[in-house]
């Protein structure tokens, strides 16, 4: 089976480095950007499909919340991470089992917990 596409938008160049790493360690196709514009320049680059999306929609801009929604939009059965700085509501648009609220800071165990388990609730 191939590795499941994870994409990661976190401008905190050390938090994005950790959580792309123990990701990628764990088998898992990752694809990081700072920022919801170059997340898209990426995805168009790699060409397929991202099964699971490890961001904070909660950020100022919107551009997060917007980037999640057209993905969404394209693959109906994307999962979603929320890492805001904050305990924050879910996204109320999307189905509660296809995302999980991992307030930061969180422990990288979990961070894999909650990333297996979000893709284990697909099969």
């Amino acid at each position: 089976m191939a590795a499941k596409t994870l994409l990661i938008v976190e401008d905190d160049e050390v938090v994005c480095k950790m959580v792309a790493g123990i990701l990628t360690a764990d088998g898992y196709e990752v694809v990081a950007a700072p920022t919801a514009a170059t997340a898209i320049i990426a995805l168009k680059r790699l060409g397929k499909a991202v099964h699971l999306v490890v961001a904070d929609p909660t950020e100022p801009s919107g551009d997060v919340t917007r980037l999640i929604r057209k993905l969404h939009r394209h693959q109906a059965g994307l999962r979603v991470l929320c890492t805001p700085n904050r305990k924050t509501q879910s996204l109320n648009w999307l189905d509660s089992t296809r995302q999980r609220i991992l307030p930061k800071s969180f422990a990288l165990s979990t961070l894999l917990q909650d990333v297996r388990e979000l893709l284990d609730q697909e099969a």
